[in-house]
């Protein structure tokens, strides 16, 4: 894991922006902002046109997994290019002005780039589901799946290369982005 250290301060019309490349306490901020969301974007490429789709998903130990049908456009990319991008966002507000000029959002987003990988082994897809199925529970039970289930559904990891971090409030008039390299 490649950390680099360092912090700049930067004026711009009239608000801070800090620009943070640190320390693993970052990553612990990221990994929170991943855990609390509820959906994941995975973005795809094939023949140069990109393509986007909101996943159900589970993270563990610097990976993201996440399950679909056996057929389908995402597939047929992910065959042709495992190279993906990926993003969650969570603690989205509206912040209203008087001045329409002036609306903002505040927000926590992490944005990534991995490989993504078909799960094969009827384990480690019990594994990956159970890491999925848990992201929404309240008990962190682990199921046993019945092997038809497993066979009928493609379960994929996606290996994280990189993340980068972005927190914005408006109100303490601060953007933070934090790069990390995983």
């Amino acid at each position: 894991m490649v950390l680099t250290m360092g912090c700049g301060l930067i004026k711009q019309e009239g608000y801070q922006k800090m620009m943070l490349r640190e320390t693993s306490n970052n990553i612990a901020i990221a990994e929170k902002v991943i855990r609390l969301a509820k959906v994941c974007r995975i973005a795809l490429s094939s023949d140069n046109i990109p393509y986007i789709v909101p996943v159900s998903f589970g993270y563990n130990n610097n990976t993201i997994y996440f399950h679909s049908s056996c057929k389908g456009k995402k597939i047929d990319i992910l065959r042709k290019n495992n190279n993906v991008c990926f993003e969650f966002d969570v603690n989205r507000k509206l912040v209203k002005s008087q001045d329409v000029c002036k609306y903002s959002m505040e927000f926590n987003s992490v944005i990534g780039y991995g490989k993504a990988y078909f799960i094969q082994d009827i384990k480690a897809k019990k594994i990956a589901l159970n890491i999925i199925v848990n992201n929404y529970m309240e008990t962190k039970e682990i199921f046993d799946f019945p092997a038809n289930d497993l066979n009928s559904v493609l379960l994929i990891k996606i290996k994280i290369g990189q993340i980068t971090m972005r927190a914005k409030y408006v109100k303490n008039k601060n953007d933070i982005d934090t790069e990390i390299m995983v």
